[in-house]
């Protein structure tokens, strides 16, 4: 005597694609996903029978900003958002960040990346990455054909320059060497990345053939040849500042630097053979200029 089996097929499950589930033939795995992502489900019975559906887990990811791509040692800014998480630095010795504000400390030379996990939805995001770069060292100055109508300033860094007259920068002037036409103090600064260096020391020019320049209306010296001393009228110069004050012969050499007080109105020039030369006097950006003959 025959007998009947009764009830449902067997059942097979089928998830695709297998990117992040916990299981691949069960009704409910668990997915662990980065971004959105689509699964396909595709059901088997015993008797051929199919059936599929889809899926899609939709993750948003909390968005992350930096004001900038690089930054410098020593430096720091601000990333977005400052609050609702917690950031992590890839890198810590590179560039640090306060875990609750956003805050980046840059420590040392390298690349680095920050991740922020928002609490609400625990969904994380990570900013591009961001370079900290040495601050440039302090450049150097060297002059050339100081003797002549046409000196020239050589900076020590061969890019990233850029030349100040009388502490403004010059327009266009970003290259290594600098040919000077005008009387003044010229320095040159440097960046790199974004990063820029301390001012150089200034280097005073005085261009034999140029006018004297003087840009103050009431402050001279005199007399005019002079044999023993010659006297400042500091009119234009403020009162209690020092004032520094050099001296040139007609080829450009320092001759004599000193700093003056406003009080201090004459210099022995006993010292100086007879010819001529040029006076220079600096307090900010005040700068008399003036030509002398030593008797």
């Amino acid at each position: 005597m025959g007998s009947t089996v009764t009830g449902d097929p067997a059942i097979l499950y089928s998830w695709s694609p297998l990117t992040g589930l916990s299981a691949a033939n069960v009704a409910d795995p668990t997915a662990t996903v980065a971004a959105t992502s689509t699964y396909t489900l595709t059901i088997y019975d015993a008797n051929g029978i199919t059936a599929s559906t889809t899926t899609t887990i939709t993750v948003t990811a909390p968005a992350v900003s930096s004001p900038s791509a690089f930054m410098c040692i020593g430096s720091t800014m601000n990333l977005t958002p400052s609050t609702g998480g917690t950031w992590v630095s890839n890198a810590p010795a590179v560039a640090s960040i306060n875990s609750t504000t956003g805050v980046v400390t840059a420590v040392s030379l390298g690349t680095v990346t920050f991740t922020f996990t928002s609490t609400s939805t625990g969904c994380s995001n990570t900013t591009a990455t961001i370079t900290v770069s040495p601050i440039p060292e302090k450049p150097t100055i060297t002059p050339t054909n100081l003797s002549t109508d046409s000196p020239t300033l050589t900076s020590s860094s061969d890019s990233g320059n850029q030349w100040f007259r009388d502490n403004v920068a010059i327009s266009g002037a970003t290259g290594k060497v600098f040919n000077v036409t005008v009387n003044g103090s010229y320095t040159v600064r440097v960046t790199t990345n974004g990063c820029t260096s301390p001012v150089s020391d200034a280097v005073d020019i005085v261009i034999t053939g140029i006018e004297d320049r003087i840009t103050s209306s009431n402050s001279r010296l005199y007399p005019n040849p002079a044999r023993e001393i010659i006297q400042i009228d500091w009119s234009d110069f403020i009162s209690g500042a020092g004032i520094e004050v050099k001296i040139y012969d007609q080829i450009g050499r320092l001759i004599n630097t000193r700093v003056m007080a406003s009080s201090d109105n004459s210099i022995d020039v006993r010292s100086l053979v007879q010819g001529p030369y040029i006076f220079l006097a600096r307090q900010n950006n005040l700068i008399l200029i003036q030509r002398f003959i030593k008797q």
